[in-house]
């Protein structure tokens, strides 16, 4: 009876975890890279509509889309919560210089998920996009974690996505720390 126990345990602790799409863009010396990955559950989400998706980032309206070049249809799903947008209200549209991988992403601004054309819910999603000789900042992004939300339950799923402070930002700022901190002990 014990192990019986144990399997139905492991069975509704299974049955409450869900999955989550995760994208970070990161400065990696001159290039900014996007890279995300995931399973995204579907079933609570609403209208599904099919669009041509473009792949790049368009901060202002908060849309975060990967794909393949020449551009591919994907599904936008609605019913998705969290911020409008995760950098300058500026409309600007950045196209990656080399892209691979699956369609999706999210398009805060609207409250909708993009995923693959025919996608099935709790399939894996992948995909990687390189912005050569520019930085977080020229993109018009905002450094911080921004997260999506929907469905409830056993539905319930989430898309994270993350953008570090540049390391030379960083640096810079703990250099400014330290200045501080060396002209206040000069001046005592």
């Amino acid at each position: 009876m014990p192990i019986l126990l144990a399997l139905a345990l492991l069975l509704i602790a299974a049955s409450s975890l869900h999955a989550a799409i995760t994208i970070n863009i990161k400065q990696q010396g001159n290039n900014v890279v996007v890279t995300g990955f995931g399973t995204a559950n579907t079933m609570d989400l609403g209208a599904q509509s099919t669009m041509t998706i473009f792949p790049g980032v368009i901060s202002g309206p908060g849309f975060a889309a990967f794909g393949a070049v020449p551009p591919i249809d994907g599904w936008l799903y609605t019913g998705v919560t969290g911020p409008s947008h995760f950098g300058d209200n500026a409309i600007l549209t950045n196209l990656p210089d080399l892209t691979s991988g699956d369609v999706f992403g999210i398009d805060g601004g609207e409250g909708r998920l993009i995923v693959p054309e025919n996608y099935t819910s709790g399939s894996s999603l992948s995909g990687s996009m390189t912005y050569t000789n520019t930085d977080i900042f020229a993109l018009s992004l905002t450094p911080g974690t921004y997260t999506w939300t929907w469905g409830s339950g056993p539905n319930a799923d989430s898309l994270t996505l993350t953008i570090p402070e540049p390391a030379s930002t960083a640096v810079l700022a703990s250099l400014a720390a330290l200045a501080i901190v060396a002209l206040r002990q000069r001046r005592r």
